[in-house]
């Protein structure tokens, strides 16, 4: 076999690193002798022998070569889990390792394929969880710079950004979706980081962009939204741009992480907003009421878009509904607009060339959770869900090599 005969020349002495190597204890391993392990690459299946040695101290045993080759108890490859990896971000199990076979690359079982993403999904999340820790010491750095209590920040506080600032304005964008996940429906976050160009009549139009996307809380979605900023370059931006609907932890995040920011409620979402009060405050059931309200509710997403939401407030604080629904429904529109008043210059952020909408995220949310975790009969455990969110958004994202050298890690 061509690739057995490849191996050879790694094989036995090639393999040998002396007489006793260093150990995780602190002590020394000794060499024991060369044992056989094998091997699935994507050239095949084959059988190696490589050096192997014992700690007294700790009783671990080791391969060094193992070590250096990405190895680890799994038979599987780096390169090999790369791509399965990569592949079941894409298509679902079943679909992933038919592709896979039918192409003549490799055969594996769905447990095999299930196996290689849970354990380079998580390493995809700790190192993410290292550039956080990262970000949180530039921020503590920066904040004690601040107050004068250093005047250096850190090496490991330093961000490096991954790409040259394109354009003046950065956006950030978030939302939500549901997955079944542990018996149960959960929230899963999703976050869409872009840069922009502007078109011919000077309004941005998407141009880069990389997602995040998690089960974590608020508070922790938010960390892992500024650090993909962070390494994305935010700092550097004349101007971020938050774009969201009216939930609240949305702006909660905008506040917490991108101080500063200018915040935009999405316009469909306040646009929905006017049409559905139009549905509680005129009589759905009488068609004359029916084509009044549906006016009203054009000429106001109108307006609203032209001239921001001065007018729709002077108009809902007039109102006087005859009804409980239709009181209750105006108490909690006048809340809803009001709170977002600012967020709501829609002719000032047009004027600035600046998108109004959160489309980027919401397709986010399509193709990050709903094409690849809410098909048919889809079930996930916590840590299966994780671990496709990982890869996904990093697949989406075009970060292949941070796949890679995560399918390399012991």
């Amino acid at each position: 076999m061509v690739l057995e005969e490849a191996l050879l020349a790694m094989s036995g002495k090639p393999t040998y690193r002396g007489a006793s190597v260093g150990c995780v204890c602190g002590e020394r391993a000794r060499f024991v002798s060369y044992r056989t392990r094998w091997i699935k690459t994507l050239a095949g299946e084959a059988s190696l022998v490589r050096a192997y040695y014992h700690c007294a101290s700790c009783h671990r045993g080791q391969a060094p070569w193992d070590a250096e080759q990405g190895l680890n108890g799994l038979v599987w490859t780096p390169r090999t889990k790369a791509l399965v990896s990569q592949a079941c971000a894409r298509l679902p199990y079943r679909e992933a390792v038919g592709l896979l076979k039918e192409a003549e690359v490799i055969q594996l079982e769905e447990s095999s394929a299930e196996e290689i993403v849970l354990e380079v999904g998580a390493r995809v999340r700790r190192e993410e969880a290292a550039e956080e820790q990262r970000v949180r010491l530039s921020v503590e750095a920066a904040l004690a710079c601040k107050l004068q209590v250093s005047e250096e920040v850190p090496e490991a506080a330093k961000i490096t950004p991954e790409r040259p600032v394109s354009g003046t304005r950065l956006y950030v964008s978030l939302d939500a979706a549901k997955a079944h996940i542990d018996a149960a429906w959960h929230d899963v976050k999703v976050g869409a980081i872009y840069t922009v160009r502007p078109n011919a009549e000077g309004l941005d139009t998407l141009h880069e962009r990389t997602y995040v996307a998690s089960q974590r809380q608020a508070d922790g979605f938010g960390w892992q939204l500024r650090t993909r900023a962070a390494f994305w370059g935010q700092p550097a931006y004349k101007e971020t741009v938050v774009v969201g609907d009216g939930a609240d932890y949305n702006w909660k995040v905008a506040e917490a992480h991108f101080a500063g920011a200018v915040q935009v409620l999405d316009f469909f979402h306040a646009a929905q907003h006017v049409w559905e009060l139009s549905r509680n405050l005129y009589r759905q059931e009488d068609a004359r009421e029916k084509a009044l309200g549906e006016r009203w509710a054009a000429e106001m997403v109108s307006t609203l878009k032209e001239q921001g939401p001065d007018r729709l407030l002077r108009s809902l604080k007039r109102r006087k509904p005859q009804t409980a629904a239709g009181r209750d429904a105006l108490r909690q529109a006048l809340g809803y607009f009001s709170k977002n008043r600012r967020r709501m210059d829609y002719p000032a952020f047009r004027k600035r060339g600046m998108m109004i909408g959160s489309g980027p995220v919401e397709a986010g949310c399509k193709v990050v959770v709903g094409q690849r975790m809410k098909l048919s009969g889809m079930r996930w455990s916590s840590s299966g869900a994780d671990s496709i969110l990982a890869l996904r958004t990093a697949v989406l994202s075009q970060d292949h090599a941070r796949i890679r050298r995560c399918a390399m890690a012991i």
